[in-house]
């Protein structure tokens, strides 16, 4: 499965790579993107991280199994000077409210990303999203039978402390 770059990569810029894949199972990447967090049961996700180089070609995720659906996406963030890589994944299995885990951040300012996933394998319907209020959409992707449901949204925690649960 090749991910497509974003439209413009500047080097130096923080590259952040989502995917979600149905009946298979991620075993390896290319293109040195660091794992932040997996999930190895279907539907099996994958977060990863890289600072962008000088020229950036398209990631290939190599899995196992068949798939009967999936859905990759990469977001590029300028200004990221250092990485807290806090990863975690949490399941709802059959449900279409979905919560984050909380997080603890250190500093003021920190951007905290949510990735949201939905699996037509798990649920058999359609959906779209509704991104959490105090968030920002950076990807909203309707599940489909061919296709996992991806909302990705992020933030700017204005104070050091822990988060709560975005729904």
């Amino acid at each position: 499965i090749t991910v497509s770059l974003p439209a413009s990569v500047t080097s130096g810029n923080l590259l952040v790579l989502f995917a979600s894949l149905s009946g298979r199972t991620f075993t390896s990447i290319t293109e040195s993107y660091t794992q932040i967090a997996t999930r190895g049961s279907s539907p099996n996700l994958w977060v990863g991280y890289k600072f962008a180089g000088a020229s950036e070609s398209a990631p290939v995720l190599t899995a196992s199994g068949s798939m009967s659906s999936g859905s990759a996406v990469i977001l590029q963030y300028s200004g990221v000077d250092s990485l807290g890589t806090t990863g975690t994944i949490s399941s709802t299995a059959g449900s279409t409210t979905l919560a984050t885990n909380s997080i603890t951040t250190t500093v003021a300012d920190e951007l905290v990303v949510s990735f949201y996933e939905g699996n037509y394998a798990v649920s058999s319907t359609t959906f779209t999203w509704t991104a959490p209020a105090s968030t920002t959409s950076r990807v909203n992707s309707a599940q489909t039978s061919t296709s996992n449901g991806l909302l990705v949204v992020d933030e700017i925690k204005t104070t050091a402390g822990s988060t709560t649960a975005r729904t």
